[in-house]
C-alpha cells in the first residue's frame, strides 16, 4: 500500500509536472516522465550587451529622421512651429 507520505509526494510531483510549461524535449511541464527536473535553460551569453548594442543605434536612427525630416517640413514651410 501506498503511505501517507509517498502519496503526497506523488500529488506533489503531479502538480509541478502539470503547469503546461513546454521543454525542450517536447515533454509537457517542468519536470520528465520520471519526475526528474530538466535542465535550466540555455542562458544567453552577454544578453544586455547584445539588447543594447540593438537599441542604441535604432533611438539613434529614430532620431536622425525625426529631425531630418522637422528640418523638410521647415524648409518648405508645411509645418513651423511660431504658426502654432
Amino acid at each position: 500500500m501506498i503511505t501517507t507520505r509517498r502519496l503526497l509526494k506523488y500529488i506533489h510531483l503531479k502538480k509541478l509536472c502539470s503547469r503546461g510549461i513546454q521543454c525542450y524535449s517536447g515533454e509537457a511541464g517542468s519536470c520528465s516522465s520520471t519526475g526528474a527536473f530538466h535542465p535550466r535553460p540555455i542562458m544567453t551569453p552577454l544578453g544586455l550587451i547584445k539588447v543594447v548594442g540593438a537599441v542604441l543605434p535604432s533611438i539613434y536612427l529614430g532620431s536622425f529622421i525625426s529631425r531630418s525630416g522637422a528640418e523638410f517640413l521647415e524648409e518648405n514651410d508645411i509645418f513651423v512651429p511660431e504658426d502654432d
